[in-house]
Protein backbone atom coordinates (compact mmCIF):
# COMPACT_ATOMS: atom_id res chain seq x y z
CA UNK A 1 0.00 0.00 0.00
CA UNK A 2 1.45 3.96 -1.13
CA UNK A 3 1.93 5.47 2.27
CA UNK A 4 2.67 8.83 1.20
CA UNK A 5 1.94 10.81 -1.47
CA UNK A 6 4.34 13.89 -1.31
CA UNK A 7 3.22 17.25 -3.41
CA UNK A 8 5.94 20.27 -4.00
CA UNK A 9 3.53 23.02 -4.40
CA UNK A 10 4.75 26.06 -6.00
CA UNK A 11 5.69 25.26 -9.94
CA UNK A 12 3.62 22.13 -9.10
CA UNK A 13 0.20 23.35 -7.13
CA UNK A 14 0.34 27.03 -6.96
CA UNK A 15 1.61 29.76 -9.59
CA UNK A 16 4.20 31.28 -6.98
CA UNK A 17 6.78 32.81 -10.03
CA UNK A 18 3.63 34.60 -11.90
CA UNK A 19 2.36 35.87 -8.19
CA UNK A 20 6.14 36.87 -7.28
CA UNK A 21 6.18 38.68 -10.73
CA UNK A 22 3.16 40.74 -10.32
CA UNK A 23 3.97 42.06 -6.62
CA UNK A 24 7.38 43.07 -7.49
CA UNK A 25 6.05 45.22 -10.26
CA UNK A 26 4.08 46.64 -7.68
CA UNK A 27 7.22 48.00 -6.05
CA UNK A 28 7.85 49.17 -9.31
CA UNK A 29 11.05 46.67 -9.61
CA UNK A 30 11.75 45.59 -13.67
CA UNK A 31 10.49 41.63 -14.48
CA UNK A 32 11.30 40.32 -17.23
CA UNK A 33 10.35 36.62 -17.80
CA UNK A 34 7.68 35.85 -20.67
CA UNK A 35 6.34 33.68 -20.04
CA UNK A 36 8.82 32.26 -16.90
CA UNK A 37 12.40 32.47 -15.79
CA UNK A 38 14.84 29.17 -16.88
CA UNK A 39 16.59 29.36 -13.65
CA UNK A 40 15.60 29.15 -9.60
CA UNK A 41 17.49 31.73 -8.44
CA UNK A 42 15.46 34.68 -10.37
CA UNK A 43 18.42 36.74 -11.38
CA UNK A 44 17.47 36.67 -15.26
CA UNK A 45 13.75 37.64 -14.02
CA UNK A 46 15.20 41.01 -11.99
CA UNK A 47 18.29 42.25 -14.06
CA UNK A 48 18.04 44.91 -11.90
CA UNK A 49 19.25 43.15 -8.41
CA UNK A 50 21.51 40.68 -6.87
CA UNK A 51 21.16 37.31 -5.67
CA UNK A 52 20.93 38.33 -2.42
CA UNK A 53 18.27 40.82 -2.63
CA UNK A 54 15.93 38.62 -4.90
CA UNK A 55 16.23 36.57 -2.05
CA UNK A 56 14.95 38.88 0.91
CA UNK A 57 12.26 39.93 -1.54
CA UNK A 58 11.22 36.39 -2.07
CA UNK A 59 10.85 35.69 2.16
CA UNK A 60 9.30 39.07 2.22
CA UNK A 61 6.29 38.14 -0.55
CA UNK A 62 6.59 34.73 1.21
CA UNK A 63 5.15 36.43 4.28
CA UNK A 64 2.49 38.95 2.34
CA UNK A 65 -1.17 39.03 1.73
CA UNK A 66 -0.26 38.28 -2.17
CA UNK A 67 1.37 34.73 -1.23
CA UNK A 68 -2.36 33.41 0.12
CA UNK A 69 -3.43 34.32 -3.32
CA UNK A 70 -1.79 32.81 -5.86
CA UNK A 71 -3.20 31.06 -8.92
CA UNK A 72 -3.25 27.06 -9.20
CA UNK A 73 -1.35 25.61 -12.24
CA UNK A 74 -3.12 24.59 -15.07
CA UNK A 75 -5.01 21.00 -13.86
CA UNK A 76 -3.79 20.81 -10.26
CA UNK A 77 -7.56 21.42 -8.55
CA UNK A 78 -8.80 18.29 -10.16
CA UNK A 79 -5.08 16.66 -9.90
CA UNK A 80 -4.62 16.57 -6.75
CA UNK A 81 -8.59 15.38 -6.11
CA UNK A 82 -8.22 12.99 -8.64
CA UNK A 83 -5.17 11.64 -6.60
CA UNK A 84 -7.28 11.36 -3.07
CA UNK A 85 -10.20 9.41 -5.40
CA UNK A 86 -7.27 7.01 -6.58
CA UNK A 87 -5.26 7.04 -3.34
CA UNK A 88 -7.97 7.54 -0.60
CA UNK A 89 -5.92 5.65 2.13
CA UNK A 90 -2.81 7.11 1.47
CA UNK A 91 -1.49 10.29 3.48
CA UNK A 92 -1.17 13.64 0.56
CA UNK A 93 1.72 15.78 2.20
CA UNK A 94 2.45 19.43 1.03
CA UNK A 95 6.49 19.78 1.53
CA UNK A 96 7.26 23.28 0.05
CA UNK A 97 10.37 25.13 0.92
CA UNK A 98 9.34 28.67 1.62
CA UNK A 99 10.25 29.77 4.63
CA UNK A 100 9.34 28.02 8.73
CA UNK A 101 7.22 31.32 9.91
CA UNK A 102 3.78 30.64 11.93
CA UNK A 103 2.58 33.38 9.08
CA UNK A 104 4.13 32.18 5.81
CA UNK A 105 2.76 28.51 7.18
CA UNK A 106 -0.62 30.17 7.71
CA UNK A 107 -0.98 31.73 4.30
CA UNK A 108 0.01 29.17 2.41
CA UNK A 109 -2.12 26.59 4.13
CA UNK A 110 -5.19 28.97 3.47
CA UNK A 111 -4.54 29.08 -0.44
CA UNK A 112 -4.26 25.55 0.14
CA UNK A 113 -7.63 24.63 1.90
CA UNK A 114 -9.72 24.08 -0.90
CA UNK A 115 -7.57 20.99 -1.30
CA UNK A 116 -8.09 17.00 0.06
CA UNK A 117 -4.21 17.38 1.45
CA UNK A 118 -3.59 16.05 5.26
CA UNK A 119 -0.96 18.05 5.92
CA UNK A 120 0.91 20.94 4.84
CA UNK A 121 5.09 21.44 6.16
CA UNK A 122 6.76 24.47 5.15
CA UNK A 123 10.66 24.15 5.99
CA UNK A 124 13.54 26.98 5.21
CA UNK A 125 13.52 29.17 1.86
CA UNK A 126 15.58 26.79 -0.81
CA UNK A 127 16.40 24.27 1.40
CA UNK A 128 16.98 20.36 0.99
CA UNK A 129 13.78 18.30 1.72
CA UNK A 130 15.95 15.55 2.50
CA UNK A 131 15.69 15.73 6.23
CA UNK A 132 11.75 15.94 6.19
CA UNK A 133 11.16 13.16 3.66
CA UNK A 134 13.78 10.98 5.94
CA UNK A 135 10.66 11.27 8.42
CA UNK A 136 7.74 9.90 6.23
CA UNK A 137 7.15 6.26 5.84
CA UNK A 138 7.48 4.14 2.36
CA UNK A 139 6.94 3.29 0.04
CA UNK A 140 6.25 6.87 -1.25
CA UNK A 141 5.67 9.08 -4.03
CA UNK A 142 7.17 12.80 -4.57
CA UNK A 143 5.98 15.10 -7.39
CA UNK A 144 8.58 17.72 -8.01
CA UNK A 145 9.18 20.79 -10.26
CA UNK A 146 12.43 20.72 -8.55
CA UNK A 147 15.56 17.84 -9.67
CA UNK A 148 17.49 17.94 -7.00
CA UNK A 149 14.69 17.66 -4.48
CA UNK A 150 13.55 14.98 -6.88
CA UNK A 151 17.09 13.20 -7.08
CA UNK A 152 16.95 13.15 -2.71
CA UNK A 153 14.00 11.57 -2.85
CA UNK A 154 15.01 8.50 -5.38
CA UNK A 155 17.88 7.81 -2.87
CA UNK A 156 15.37 7.57 0.10
CA UNK A 157 13.76 4.97 -1.62
CA UNK A 158 10.61 7.47 -3.30
CA UNK A 159 9.26 7.14 -6.77
CA UNK A 160 9.41 10.42 -8.28
CA UNK A 161 7.94 12.29 -11.04
CA UNK A 162 8.99 15.96 -12.24
CA UNK A 163 7.04 18.09 -13.71
CA UNK A 164 7.93 19.44 -16.61
CA UNK A 165 8.99 23.35 -17.12
CA UNK A 166 11.37 25.37 -18.15
CA UNK A 167 13.97 25.46 -15.32
CA UNK A 168 14.14 22.30 -15.53
CA UNK A 169 14.79 21.38 -18.81
CA UNK A 170 18.03 20.27 -18.57
CA UNK A 171 18.03 17.87 -16.04
CA UNK A 172 17.51 14.06 -16.50
CA UNK A 173 17.72 10.96 -14.49
CA UNK A 174 16.50 7.29 -15.29
CA UNK A 175 14.51 6.37 -12.15
CA UNK A 176 12.65 10.12 -12.34
CA UNK A 177 9.69 10.08 -14.50
CA UNK A 178 8.91 13.69 -16.34
CA UNK A 179 5.56 14.52 -17.48
CA UNK A 180 3.73 17.75 -18.78
CA UNK A 181 0.88 17.76 -16.78
CA UNK A 182 -1.85 17.13 -14.03
CA UNK A 183 -3.28 14.66 -15.87
CA UNK A 184 -0.48 12.72 -16.53
CA UNK A 185 0.78 13.21 -12.76
CA UNK A 186 -2.33 11.07 -12.51
CA UNK A 187 -1.66 8.86 -15.00
CA UNK A 188 1.95 8.08 -13.65
CA UNK A 189 1.01 7.78 -10.05
CA UNK A 190 -1.21 5.01 -10.73
CA UNK A 191 0.97 3.26 -13.33
CA UNK A 192 3.33 3.04 -10.94
CA UNK A 193 1.91 3.02 -7.83
CA UNK A 194 0.36 -0.51 -9.48
CA UNK A 195 4.09 -2.12 -8.92
CA UNK A 196 4.83 -0.88 -5.79
CA UNK A 197 7.11 -2.62 -3.26
CA UNK A 198 7.70 -2.89 0.52
CA UNK A 199 10.87 -0.45 -0.11
CA UNK A 200 10.68 1.46 -3.75
CA UNK A 201 8.13 2.06 -6.58
CA UNK A 202 9.04 0.31 -9.44
CA UNK A 203 10.56 2.47 -12.32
Amino acid sequence: MLKNIVLDCDGVILDWRQGFYEWIKVWGYTAVFPPHPADYTMITACPDKTEEQIRLDMARFNASEDFARLSFCEGAEAGVNALRAAFPTSRIVVLTAVGQSDRTLALRRRNLAVLPIDEVICVPLGASKRRWLETFARPGLIVEDHPDHAAEAIELGFGAILVDRPWNRAFAHHEIERVASWNEVVDASRRRLAGASAGKLAA
